[in-house]
């Protein structure tokens, strides 16, 4: 998880100039609710690799009766968000 909060403000104030206190803020915020309401049989998180290099992270998360799915993938060859 803190692999997923620290690479996440990096690439927030790369991209879109947002200050890296409050990205990393926000995203520990929601990774310790992840990690303080895990759902094992309902709820999952990765992180992707591609030929050795993480290229990013999934999570599949229950928002009351619905599964939701966010991931984020970045690399040197590409990048983007999946929602």
């Amino acid at each position: 998880m803190g692999w997923i909060i620290h690479r996440h403000g990096v690439i927030y104030a790369e991209e879109y100039g947002w200050d890296e206190r409050f990205v990393e803020a926000l995203v520990a915020q929601i990774g310790s609710d992840f990690l303080r309401n895990y759902n094992p049989k309902k709820e999952r998180c990765w992180i992707a690799e591609m030929d050795g290099e993480i290229v990013g992270s999934v999570f599949v998360t229950q928002d009351s009766e619905r599964l939701q799915y966010y991931g984020r993938f970045w690399s040197n060859r590409k990048r983007g968000a999946l929602v």
